[in-house]
């Protein structure tokens, strides 16, 4: 008996041994599916409202046109590092007197393809630009309508991880429907990106608290070659030194922008200017803090590039876009 009693109890131990083992094995089931779902509600949700967000901004235009790789500038030349200049456009009209007054100055390019190794790297962009400033009744030589498409092709070589001397080239079509002018203009320049404060194309001289960008600058020297399509072209070359600079005083809002350039003639039968010179002062306005929509004033004075070299000495007042 004591023995039928000692094989019952063993029995029994097992039995319940067994169902412990089969209910922690369930329990354990149990315990993953609940982690599984709550950590794929997790990502779910992250996804959600990531794809939320993409869908947020995809409903503002800029954000758009920035995100698909697109850009809008005053101009892209000569170097994508230095598009400082928004895109500025004005106009007016009296209609008792007639009178209308338009300028615009506006590029567009688009992110282009870049190939490169640890040291060096190539980039090359489609671009589009159009230049316009002309009234009712005005019919003097400084009257401009300019259309521009072409190609920026930019090769960086560093020299050191702190200085990167970098080339930049131009080759565009440019229509001039006021003068009935039509050329090739082809340019080279270099000029030198650096890490160091202070230094030509620093990025380090910011703001401490909005980490906004408060002061850079970039000098460039190089040849610039126009020439006249049709059968009796004609050309114009020269030496060009360019200084550009930009300062933000108050990064979110206020920009202040330089750009000075002097030209050498090297040849001219097609221009017939001798040594040229161009400055452009601007102060912007900014109504959000991305430097996107704004207003601006901009003083121009010298032989316009995007004129034919025509002296030209204005004061605009314009909306600005950047993207």
């Amino acid at each position: 008996m004591k023995y039928l009693l000692l094989a019952l109890t063993i029995f029994v131990l097992q039995k319940s041994h067994a169902q412990t083992s089969t209910t922690d094995r369930h329990c354990d089931s149990i315990m993953r599916k609940i982690i599984d779902s709550t950590v794929k509600a997790k990502v779910d949700s992250i996804e959600a409202k990531k794809k939320k967000a993409d869908k947020k901004e995809d409903k503002n235009v800029l954000d758009w046109l920035s995100n698909s790789g697109f850009s809008i500038r005053k101009g892209f030349s000569p170097s994508s590092k230095d598009d400082a200049n928004p895109a500025s456009a004005f106009w007016y009209k009296n209609f008792i007197t007639n009178f209308s007054y338009t300028t615009v100055d506006v590029g567009a390019k688009y992110k282009g393809y870049e190939f490169g190794k640890r040291k060096s790297s190539f980039l090359i962009f489609p671009k589009m630009e159009w230049h316009k400033n002309e009234d009712t009744t005005s019919k003097s030589k400084n009257t401009c309508n300019t259309l521009t498409g072409g190609i920026n092709i930019e090769y960086y070589y560093s020299v050191t991880p702190r200085f990167t001397p970098f080339i930049a080239g131009i080759a565009d079509y440019k229509d001039d429907y006021i003068k009935k002018l039509e050329t090739i203009d082809l340019s080279a320049y270099v000029s030198i990106f650096c890490i160091p404060s202070f230094l030509p194309g620093s990025l380090r001289v910011r703001d401490p608290k909005s980490d906004g960008l408060i002061f850079r600058y970039y000098p460039y020297t190089g040849i610039e070659y126009y020439r006249s399509t049709g059968a009796s072209a004609q050309s114009t070359s020269f030496w060009a030194s360019r200084l550009s600079v930009e300062l933000n005083p108050l990064p979110k809002y206020l920009q202040f922008v330089f750009d000075y350039t002097y030209r050498v003639k090297i040849s001219d039968n097609l221009y017939k200017q001798g040594d040229v010179f161009w400055l452009l002062v601007g102060v912007n306005h900014y109504f959000d803090a991305k430097h996107r929509l704004g207003i601006g004033l901009d003083y121009s004075e010298g032989s316009d590039p995007n004129n034919s070299f025509v002296r030209t000495n204005k004061i605009d007042l314009c909306f600005k876009l950047k993207v």
